[in-house]
C-alpha cells in the first residue's frame, strides 16, 4: 500500500539521483534502459529516484513521451519501495498548477521538483507567489528547485528561506554554479524542517547532508531534440 506522506511528514536525505531519459535508435523512449538504470541505481544504494528533472530533459519531450517515463519510474517506485521525485511546473501559475495536478494519476509519486520560472525572470516576490500557490495546489509535496543558470532568476538567501517556509514545501533543490555568499548563507543556517538537496559540483561535499547527483550518462539518440549528449564519465559532474 503506498501512502502519501505532506510535506511536514516527508524527509529527503541522502542521495536522490535524477535519470536521463535514455532512447531508442529510432528516437522513442527506450522505456527497457530507463527501467534498467533506476533499478540499478536504486540497487546501488541511492534513496530516491528524480524522473523529468533537468537531466532529463523534459521540455523536449512530448507529453506522451513524459508519461511513460513517469509510467516507467512509478513501477520501479512500487516494486523497490524507493522514493520517487516527478519534475513538473511551468512558467505560469495556472499551467504550472495544471501539471502538478496530473500527478495525481501516479500514486506512487512522492514528491515533485518545482522549478523556479525561466525566461520570464519574475520577481523575487512573484516568484514566492508562484510557488505559494503551486504547492497549495499539488498533490504531493513540493520541492523547490532554484537553479538560475537555466531560469535566469537567481533568489537570495532570505527568498529561499521564504520558499522553504512555504506549506507544503518539503525541501529545496539548490543548484548554484558554485559557493556565493547565499548558499553560505543558507548552509550555514538551513531552514527548519526543510532540506536542502544542492545540486551541482558543491553537492559532494554539502554542508546540508543531502544531494542530488546523476549516476551515469548514456548516449542520447536524438540530438536534433535533446540538447546534451550523455556521454560523461560516472565522476564528470552533474549537466
Amino acid at each position: 500500500m503506498l501512502v502519501r506522506l505532506d510535506a511536514g511528514a516527508m524527509e529527503l536525505s541522502d542521495l536522490y539521483v535524477p535519470l536521463i531519459t535514455p532512447f531508442t535508435p529510432a528516437g522513442d523512449v527506450d522505456t527497457a534502459v530507463l527501467d534498467r538504470l533506476a533499478r540499478e541505481v536504486v540497487a546501488e544504494g541511492a534513496a530516491g529516484i528524480v524522473a523529468l528533472g533537468t537531466t532529463g530533459e523534459p521540455a523536449g519531450l512530448e507529453d506522451s513521451e513524459r508519461r511513460a517515463v513517469l509510467d516507467v519510474c512509478a513501477a520501479v517506485r512500487r516494486e523497490t519501495g524507493t522514493t520517487l521525485v516527478a519534475g513538473a511546473g511551468a512558467n505560469g501559475t495556472r499551467r504550472g498548477a495544471a501539471a502538478l495536478a496530473e500527478l495525481a494519476a501516479w500514486p506512487e509519486v512522492d514528491a515533485a521538483l518545482v522549478p523556479v520560472p525561466a525566461f520570464v525572470r519574475p520577481t523575487e516576490a512573484g516568484v514566492l507567489a508562484h510557488m505559494a500557490e503551486l504547492a497549495a495546489r499539488s498533490p504531493v509535496p513540493v520541492v523547490g528547485y532554484h537553479v538560475p543558470h537555466r531560469t535566469g532568476r537567481s533568489l537570495g538567501a532570505a527568498t529561499l528561506r521564504a520558499l522553504a517556509a512555504l506549506p507544503g514545501v518539503a525541501a529545496l533543490k539548490h543548484a548554484v554554479p558554485g559557493v556565493d555568499v547565499d548558499t553560505v548563507a543558507l548552509l550555514a543556517d538551513p531552514p527548519p524542517g526543510c532540506a536542502v538537496l544542492p545540486g551541482r559540483r558543491h553537492g559532494r561535499t554539502a554542508a546540508a547532508g543531502t544531494t542530488s547527483w546523476p549516476h551515469r550518462c548514456w548516449p542520447s539518440a536524438r540530438p536534433a531534440r535533446s540538447s546534451r549528449r550523455h556521454t560523461c564519465a560516472p565522476d564528470a559532474g552533474p549537466p
